[in-house]
Order: C-alpha cells, then structure tokens, then sequence
C-alpha cells in the first residue's frame, strides 16, 4: 500500500502543479489585457446598403446576421438592422414573406427589425447612426465606454468606397465616424465584419493599429468578393462567400464560445477560397472569443479570459466542428448579373424565354463594353488635358489598382460619373473600373480636370 500512497500523492503533486500554472497563465492573459472594468454591454449594427433582387445576397446575409445577435442573445434593443427591405415580398420570390441565406435554409427574414428601411438607408444615417446622432430617422448607438459594438457591412465596393442604395459611403468618412466614436468613448472594443469588393481599400493605410478597433475584409484592397448557392427556384444567388462561412461558423453555439477572433480568421480565411480574407486595425485583442462580441453575455474581458481558460484546461475538449461543405456556383460579385442570365438560360425550355435571354445577355456584355470605353477615353482625355504623354502613365492609369488617398478629388470625380455617365446604383459593373478615376486623382489631376474630360465623353 506503501507504493499506492506515494504513487498517489506524487499524482497529487503533479495535478497541483499543473493548476498552479493554469492559474498563472490566467492572471498573465489578464494582466496583458486592458485593465479590468466594469461590465459593459455588446451592440451591433447591422447594414445591407444594396436593393433590388439582384443583390438579394446581401440582405440574406444580414438577415442571417441578425438571427445569430438574436440566437446568441442580444436584445432587439442593442441591434440596430439598416435594410432596404424589398426582396422578401418582391414580385420575384416564390415563396412571398421568406429569404434564405443558403439551399433549403430556414427563413431568416423572422422578425427581422426595421429600423431603417427603404430610402431611409442613406450613408447620413449611417454616420449618424455611429455617432449617436439624434439627427438619425430612427434608433441610433447609446453605447458607452465599457461596451463592445459589431458593425456588419455588405454591399458593393470599389476603391476606397461602399455602395448604398442611391449613393456611396466613402473611407475617409467611414473612418471620420469611427474616430468620433473612439473620442466619445462609445467602445471599449470594436469589431467589423465588411463584405465587399475592394473591401480592403475601406481600411489599408486608414485604420491604426492602437484604437481598439479590430477589422476583417472578405476581399483585400484590389479583389472582389464573391457570391455563393445559385439558387434554381429564385433565380438569384442567396449569399457571399465571406458572410455564409463566418456565419456558418457562428452557427454553431460551442463555436462561438469558445472560438476566439483569431481562429475564426485562420478558418475563414482558409475556407474562402474565392478572395483573400483580409484584416485591418487592432490585433492585441485577437484572443478574445466570438461571444464577447457577438452574443447578450455580458461584457468583462478579463474575467472572461480568466474563466475561459480554468475551463478550458479543466474541462473535456470539444469536438472540432465538421468542414464546411464547399460553395457552389461562387462568382465575382462583379459578374452576378452575367451569371444569373446564364443560369436562367439552362434552366428555361422555352425557346421564346430563351431568345429573350440571350438579347438580355448581349445587352449586359454590350453595356459593360461602353463601360469600360467610356472610361477609358475619359483617362486618355485627362491626361491629355494635363499634358501627360507618356504611355507607361497612361498605362499605370489603366491597369494599376486604385489606391485613393486624396478624397477631395476622388469623391467628386466618381459622383460625377454616377449622374453624367452610367448610375452606379443601376450599373453594378461600374464599380469596377473606377480604379481609373483614383488612379488619375493620386497622378495630382485635377477633379475639373477629369470633371470634364467625363463629360466630353459622356453624351
């Protein structure tokens, strides 16, 4: 029995060493986090900035959104939803009253909130919004110190700019209501989720490092995103690439407990295999996990980290979720329009539906090509305006992605082109060349300069 007692109490030993260093290791992920405060509480605002059932995607993807505030417990109170708010009666849906965020899914339009619907989803209220403005139309952020606030964005991007139904939200103001936020002490920690082309742009070379704002992009500053789940019955597409594999992932409710930010990235970004998975800002709170943000648990980082480690070293490990089952059908936001055409084509029998079709497609082709000449020639003139002749600039202008740095020029210019030239908010495409306009903006041509050369050739 001799040999028991000591096997047994060199057991015992080993057991107190080891929750000795457990508890160290707890007090040291305290001790690096912010000091520990007052428990504060998650906000989250929530934006589709596109309309029409061509876009369908993007409000799926933040009516999903919402069901997972919702599910994880956060009230309708700390949610503010911005939706146009058109796809789940549209003459167009099979079945009126339900959206989809992905094949055979539930119905996430359920009680969906609508605090800004219609032509009330504008860039002011959203700046407002953040803000805490009562200029608002409707409920707006009452967030505190203490408090963690998730943004949701997605729609169309370019360069330096997102899309909203009739106009466009640009970086630097984006960035401007961030930096009035971190001012009036409206987070403790911010999050932001942004589905978009050239969604990167929003942020590189704009966001530090040191506000406690943490950002993840699912496209880099030149990519596009991209769509997933064709579906046959709506004849649209049900999602983004980047939103349904974050969000499948939040789905499941060991996961965002006990997932943390930086392990959502790593899974994200593998499993987006369309676009890079980018991010931007404050990486010093990496660590913390998902339901800190995105769940009604109360908000007490340190205590949290400490609690989450004792259980995870104590308690019995959870099952890794199963891999999630690849996209279908995925396609270049940019190409959507051309995409949906060509599904609806392989699905009809009708050859009168068909003919109709095909006209549809070529008129889409043809239109993207004036596009594309339009500016084109409108960069030719500009540059012949300011007196550039060399042709490795006129090809810099032409290929290089764009990188806007000077706004003042940039906003101008494209806004100029979206009431001269071809509707962004009709012509989706577009949004891809404007790399042209900042391009010859950072070349220090003048925003009448290209004003006009726009207009020469937009008759």
């Amino acid at each position: 029995t001799w040999r028991v007692q000591r096997r047994f109490t060199r057991d015992l030993r080993r057991e107190l060493s080891r929750m000795r260093s457990v508890l160290f290791l707890a007090l040291l992920v305290t001790s690096s986090a912010l000091p520990l405060s007052p428990t504060g509480e998650n906000w989250a605002v929530l934006v589709a900035g596109s309309n029409t059932w061509m876009n369908y995607r993007h409000q799926a993807d933040v009516y999903h959104a919402y069901q997972l505030m919702k599910k994880h417990g956060i009230d309708d109170s700390h949610i503010i939803v911005m939706h146009f708010d058109d796809i789940a009666h549209n003459k167009e849906n099979p079945t009126p009253g339900i959206v989809v965020n992905k094949p055979n899914g539930t119905n996430v339009y359920v009680n969906v909130p609508k605090d800004y619907t219609g032509l009330e989803v504008t860039v002011e209220n959203f700046l407002a919004v953040l803000r805490g403005e009562k200029s608002a139309d409707g409920r707006v952020l009452e967030s505190g110190p203490n408090d963690h606030v998730f943004i949701n964005f997605v729609d169309h991007g370019a360069p330096g700019l997102v899309a909203f139904p009739l106009e466009r939200m640009y970086a630097d103001d984006f960035f401007n209501a961030i930096q009035d936020m971190h001012d009036a002490k409206m987070f403790s920690k911010l999050v932001i989720y942004m589905e978009a082309c050239e969604a990167g742009s929003m942020f590189l070379d704009i966001m530090p490092d040191d506000m406690n704002v943490y950002v993840v992009t699912a496209s880099n500053s030149t990519q596009s995103s991209y769509a997933c789940y064709f579906d046959s019955e709506r004849k649209t597409y049900l999602g983004d690439v980047f939103s349904i594999k974050w969000m499948e992932d939040d789905d499941k409710k060991p996961v965002i407990e006990s997932q943390t930010l930086q392990k959502q990235f790593e899974l994200v970004k593998k499993e987006t295999a369309t676009s890079n998975v980018s991010r931007y800002g404050d990486m010093r709170f990496t660590e913390a996990h998902l339901d800190e943000f995105m769940s009604g648990h109360p908000t007490n980082v340190s205590e949290t980290h400490v609690y989450k480690t004792l259980k995870s070293a104590f308690s019995n490990p959870v099952a890794p979720p199963l891999p999630p089952k690849p996209c279908k059908h995925a396609v270049s936001s940019r190409d959507v329009s051309l995409a949906v055409l060509f599904h609806q084509m392989t699905l009809t029998a009708n050859k009168e539906e068909l003919e109709t079709l095909r006209k549809s497609l070529n008129n889409e082709i043809m239109l993207r090509e004036k596009i594309i000449a339009a500016l084109d020639a409108a960069a030719t003139e500009s540059l012949k305006i300011a007196g550039f002749t060399n042709e490795a600039v006129l090809s810099d202008v032409m290929t290089q992605p764009g990188r806007p740095q000077n706004f003042d020029c940039y906003r101008p210019v494209v806004e100029h082109f979206s009431s001269n030239c071809f509707d962004l908010s009709q012509h989706d495409f577009a949004f891809g060349q404007l790399f042209k306009l900042s391009n010859l903006c950072e070349r220090g041509i003048s925003a009448e300069t290209i004003k006009t050369a726009l207009s020469s050739v937009c008759v």
